[in-house]
């Protein structure tokens, strides 16, 4: 035979230009072999951590700060734990360098760092592969295998750090729930704890179907983001294991685009389209509020109802078109003003329109009242030429039902009409 195995292993230690032994007891490393320009960096020994510290200073690659909630899963001490080649850049000073980091157990305490020089093609060839393994992981922040029997977290994995899996040797559940508790909002740390409680998860989880559940959680740069948590029972073939994959997904765009979503068709189905007021049935429902409040708070509560004179014959006149837009100018013009006292005005249907304000007395809004009538009859509204309104108020009275409360404001508003329009009743 031409080599021997031993000709391999000196032709692989001929391709290593750097090589660190790190004695875990001692935290500390030596130098077995190194370059000029990273023996002016690191020398012939040091501290562990320090070293670390620097490569990752120097590192061109996106950083992960320890200061954060993840620290516990991004501990100095587990860098560069995988035991397959690592590619990386680095920067000296204006020289950039790029190598392929290998971390090789020795024994329990020993363990060694080489590495070898590369090249710019291969590492971005390595950036794009991450990239591309980073777009399918993405969604999902955080994959952990835990082992219920024994209380031990495994296989961790973490997209916001890095895409490699990294397994974990005696890090307990128990001891995990408490830590990343504070990652949650106060108002939800007691559902996290019941969620993942082990008799709880005995009981809920099975293998045909994943426990998810949404929660609003933080991310590395300190900010509160909506997650989706799957809890998966792993099939061991064995019924006695209760082996489960823990994940966090990612859902915060989606859940933010769902919530603007269902906002928009919330507003849609109680927002009148023509004047953008509260429709018939969005208006009904703040007087029902603010009366309830009202009655709980001792406070006052008025209501009044607004109905635009001859409206018919603006229409018959000059058009629908033109009754829009006097619909919209009245709709402007009272709902400022209601708006300025803290009130709320809605589209009751046609051309009549409701308002309610808290804590105002029927004095006041008889005068404020009076203040809108005066606005709109004196407001230019161009070829519909003068318009003017009547109106009903009255104050909720604490005997009042909602049904007797209406009659007595519609009997005003009648009042106000055949009266003479143009004039606020109080009822």
């Amino acid at each position: 035979m031409q080599y021997t195995l031993n000709d391999i292993y000196l032709k692989i230690g001929e391709s290593i230009d750097v090589v660190y032994l790190i004695d875990t007891e001692e935290n500390t490393y030596v130098t077995l072999k190194d370059t000029e320009l990273f023996h002016s960096y690191y020398g012939d020994s040091g501290e562990y951590l320090e070293l670390m510290d620097s490569f990752f200073k120097n590192s061109v690659d996106e950083k992960v700060s320890h200061d954060t909630p993840y620290g516990v899963f991004s501990d100095k001490n587990m860098r560069f734990t995988d035991e397959v080649t690592r590619c990386s850049c680095f920067r000296f000073g204006e020289k950039k360098v790029y190598v392929d980091i290998t971390k090789q157990i020795m024994d329990s305490r020993f363990f060694a760092i080489s590495i070898a020089m590369s090249s710019e093609e291969k590492y971005q060839e390595k950036v794009h592969i991450d990239q591309s393994m980073n777009v399918i992981k993405s969604a999902y922040l955080f994959t952990m295998i835990v082992d219920l029997n024994t209380d031990k977290c495994g296989t961790m994995s973490m997209s916001e750090v890095d895409v490699t899996p990294v397994n974990v040797p005696d890090f307990y559940y128990s001891e995990w729930r408490k830590i990343i508790l504070n990652m949650f909002l106060p108002e939800d740390q007691e559902l996290f704890n019941r969620i993942t409680d082990p008799e709880y998860l005995k009981k809920t989880l099975s293998y045909e179907r994943s426990n998810t559940v949404d929660f609003q959680m933080m991310n590395l740069a300190g900010k509160y983001i909506w997650v989706k948590l799957i809890f998966h029972r792993i099939d061991t073939g064995n019924d006695d294991d209760f082996k489960f994959l823990y994940m966090v997904e990612d859902i915060n765009d989606s859940h933010m685009m769902l919530m603007a979503t269902m906002k928009r068709l919330e507003d849609s189905a109680q927002h009148d389209p023509l004047t953008g007021l509260l429709n018939r049935s969005g208006i009904d429902a703040e007087i029902f509020r603010r009366v309830k409040k009202g009655k709980k708070d001792s406070r006052q509560v008025s209501i009044l109802m607004l109905d635009i004179d001859h409206f018919k014959q603006i229409n018959d006149t000059f058009g629908h078109a033109e009754g829009d837009e006097v619909l919209k100018n009245v709709a402007n013009l009272v709902s400022k003003r209601i708006e300025e006292i803290g009130g709320v005005l809605g589209r009751w249907g046609g051309e009549e329109f409701l308002g309610v304000i808290g804590d105002t007395a029927i004095e006041d809004m008889e005068r404020i009242s009076e203040e809108i009538r005066k606005s709109i009859e004196e407001f230019d509204f161009g070829k519909s030429g003068k318009v003017t309104v009547s109106m009903g108020i009255i104050e909720f009275d604490e005997s009042d039902t909602p049904k007797t409360a209406f009659d007595r404001l519609d009997a005003a508003l009648y009042k106000a009409k055949e009266s003479g329009r143009n004039r606020v009743v109080r009822g």
